[in-house]
């Protein structure tokens, strides 16, 4: 696929706190992820 999406969707539920920075970091490894994945 081509088509990779990162955002907060992958919370299952309220964390009962600004999820600011867990997207943020969830984004950061996801990027990191897929510039593996496209470097190989």
């Amino acid at each position: 696929p081509n088509l990779y999406i990162m955002d907060g969707s992958v919370i299952p539920c309220a964390l009962g706190v600004n999820p600011q920075i867990t997207i943020m970091a969830l984004a950061w490894h996801g990027a990191a992820q897929l510039a593996a994945e496209i470097g190989n």
